[in-house]
């Protein structure tokens, strides 16, 4: 399979419609519009997490850099930097650096970027995978990133309607299906 075959699937899949009026593309029915077989579309669609017949959860992303995103991120899981943290979640051993704040605002954020700042070693990359909540593009938080020693820190935002691509947002989005409000949550370190 090419790369621009898979490009044309992910685009017809997200960026389109069934011309029966269809909400969303079945794997028969997009691999019969595409010439293609069955198989190669749900290996794509496995590939990318996409799964558009969860209507209740799925939007087709409006965002115009969104091919880009999903590139950068995509490509962040599936070849990580070398001695990269990602997103506080270490891919290599799956620890999980974070924590749950009653509030989500500039100053919480910092506090757990100062929180992520102390755990890598000071020579190892860090890359956040974000979703565009402006709290993660304050003045702020600029300026937190400024210094020479915080150039290891790298920030990944996810396109709009794209929650899916961010493990990390599916991990808390688990744990918060339970019981684990901030006071009864266990420290994940």
């Amino acid at each position: 399979m090419t790369a621009a075959l898979e490009q044309r699937i992910l685009d017809t899949t997200l960026k389109t419609r069934p011309a029966d009026g269809s909400t969303h593309w079945s794997v028969r029915m997009l691999a019969r519009q595409l010439g293609v077989s069955r198989t190669i579309v749900h290996r794509v669609w496995t590939r990318h997490d996409v799964q558009p017949h969860r209507v209740e959860r799925f939007k087709i992303s409006k965002n115009p850099h969104f091919e880009e995103k999903v590139r950068d991120i995509v490509g962040l899981y599936l070849t990580p930097p070398v001695r990269a943290l990602v997103a506080a979640f270490n891919i290599l051993n799956g620890k999980v650096i974070g924590a749950c704040q009653a509030r989500h605002r500039s100053r919480e954020f910092i506090r757990f970027l100062n929180l992520l700042e102390k755990e890598p070693p000071t020579d190892q990359e860090v890359h956040l995978i974000l979703d565009n909540y402006r709290t993660h593009k304050s003045a702020a938080v600029k300026k937190w990133l400024k210094p020479k020693k915080r150039s290891r820190f790298h920030f990944h935002y996810t396109p709009t309607s794209s929650s899916w691509l961010n493990q990390v947002e599916r991990f808390f989005a688990l744990i918060t299906g339970r019981d684990d409000s901030p006071g009864n949550l266990p420290q994940h370190r």
